[in-house]
């Protein structure tokens, strides 16, 4: 084959895949349009680390074209035996537009993920989400929360002997927003600490934080 020819054979090839790319990107956001409500992020526990079998908080967020006065919410997941169940079966309002759903649940296990349904009242299903569940912490593992910027906790708790099993789990939580809502979202955590440079994040906490 010449030189020619292997170009334009390149070309050929480039052509129908950049094609190919752009009719899946345009096939995607049409479907995304006609939807009449999509699941938009599931931020699970406190800046994305939480404790298996312990309570940890799940934000939902939902775009929907219409309100809904009656939908259901419901997020599936595996207990500590492995077994498939339905820990949370929320009946709520729903608004048009951007809208949060707050609720708490505990992870048995992080290996299969979760998925959240968004059920009309009806029982169509108007929206399905999975959800991959990463860096859960685990056994003795300690989890400690420092709100604002880092005054030496961490370089203080890389002192402790432990093992990787022990190993202590740091958070510097800068953003208010990225704290639970109520108590129960606190239940991997074992220690916060409040210094008193984190008066701005203290300023930013709801009535509810």
């Amino acid at each position: 084959m010449s030189v020619r020819s292997l170009l334009y054979h390149t070309l050929i090839c480039f052509w129908v895949c950049c094609h190919g790319y752009s009719l899946a990107v345009a096939q995607t956001a049409q479907e995304n349009i006609s939807k009449p409500l999509s699941i938009e992020s599931v931020q699970i526990g406190i800046d994305g680390r939480y404790r298996l079998g312990c309570w940890t908080q799940a934000k939902i967020a939902i775009q929907a074209r219409q309100s809904y006065d009656s939908a259901r919410v419901e997020i599936e997941l595996q207990d500590g035996e492995g077994t498939s169940t339905i820990h949370r079966s929320l009946e709520v309002g729903i608004p048009a537009g951007e809208s949060r759903l707050v609720t708490n649940l505990k992870i048995g296990r992080s290996q299969a993920g979760l998925v959240v349904r968004v059920y009309a009242s009806d029982d169509q299903i108007l929206a399905t989400l999975p959800v991959s569940l990463d860096n859960p912490i685990i056994g003795n593992q300690f989890f400690v929360l420092t709100l604002g910027k880092n005054v030496g906790v961490r370089e203080t708790l890389s002192l402790r002997r432990e093992t990787e099993e022990q190993r202590t789990v740091h958070k510097n939580i800068t953003d208010p927003q990225l704290l639970p809502e109520d108590w129960l979202g606190y239940g991997g955590v074992n220690l916060v600490v409040v210094p008193t440079s984190a008066q701005s994040v203290a300023a930013g906490l709801t009535e509810k934080q």
